[in-house]
């Protein structure tokens, strides 16, 4: 996590619980300290609610709705939660208007996702549930739009070829720990943007199902 300011609204969490891996990313809208208060706002809510809640849409909804109560500022977060089994392999995951997350084996894929509004926005929202199975042996990264929207001297975007063109080549040398594609990603985006200023927070998270 890389903000753009002093603080930033970008968040991401991650906990076990009887076998299950309970996690999450997103990005509220702005930037400052208004992002961060409800950044802060949202974490709290997203462990209130899993920790008592099974099903990802379930999550999602409730923060939505404490979210868009008395929301005067209009603010909203981009939001991703993924439960996943850690016997089976099976993801069950709710998008919330955020990127896809990648999906890393022996190709980088985009998860399939349904982009539902994010969270904050209004009140009765209804949001689903999708499921996968993921493979033993699969990566998967999450990241905010700070990664492909990333910004050199003359305003032009990092973009998702790039950052597929980095995962293909992780693929290849067979460099795909979650810190290994991290740092991979991490050194692609400086060496682009170079020394221009950093336009938005950046927030990455990566796991690996073994």
């Amino acid at each position: 996590m890389t903000p753009a300011k002093a603080v930033g609204g970008d968040l991401y969490d991650f906990f076990v619980r009887d076998g299950q891996l309970f996690f999450c990313i997103g990005d509220v809208s702005g930037k400052g300290v208004p992002a961060a208060l409800f950044m802060t706002e949202t974490k709290s809510l997203f462990r209130a609610y899993s920790s008592n809640d099974g099903t990802p849409d379930s999550i999602v909804r409730h923060m939505n709705k404490d979210l868009s109560l008395d929301n005067k500022e209009c603010m909203f977060v981009t939001f991703f939660v993924g439960i996943l089994d850690l016997k089976s392999g099976v993801l069950r995951y709710c998008n919330a208007g955020h990127e896809a997350p990648i999906i890393i084996h022996k190709t980088a894929e985009p998860l399939s996702v349904n982009q539902i509004l994010p969270i904050g926005l209004m009140e009765d929202t209804d949001y689903v549930t999708e499921t996968v199975v993921i493979e033993p042996q699969t990566t998967i990264l999450l990241f905010t739009d700070g990664l492909d929207e990333a910004m050199d001297a003359d305003n032009l975007q990092f973009g998702e070829k790039r950052i597929f063109n980095e995962l293909n080549d992780a693929i290849q040398s067979g460099e795909l720990s979650p810190k290994a594609v991290i740092e991979r990603m991490t050194q692609a985006v400086h060496n682009y943007v170079g020394d221009t200023e950093q336009s938005d927070d950046l927030t990455m998270l990566c796991l690996r199902f073994k």
